[in-house]
């Protein structure tokens, strides 16, 4: 998960990509109906605060947590 690669609350990941914290939560527990405009722009996000995601191969899905721990914003 994502998030959990950061050690950030939901509050400090929606402030960070620009989205609500229960979009984050929805997306955290696989609702699929979130609009992909708002999926990309949590990528995005997270991508600019150091994860990688895998998206192919045998670990497709996977996340790479980014070399240290990035502090919250605040």
């Amino acid at each position: 998960m994502a998030r959990a690669a950061l050690h950030w609350s939901l509050d400090e990941v929606a402030a960070a990509v620009g989205v609500s914290r229960r979009t984050i939560l929805r997306l955290e527990n696989d609702q699929r109906d979130i609009v992909p405009t708002k999926v990309a722009a949590i990528r995005r996000g997270y991508e600019a605060l150091g994860l990688r995601f895998l998206d192919s191969g045998l670990d497709a899905g996977g996340v790479i947590p980014a070399p240290f721990r990035v502090p919250p914003p605040g």
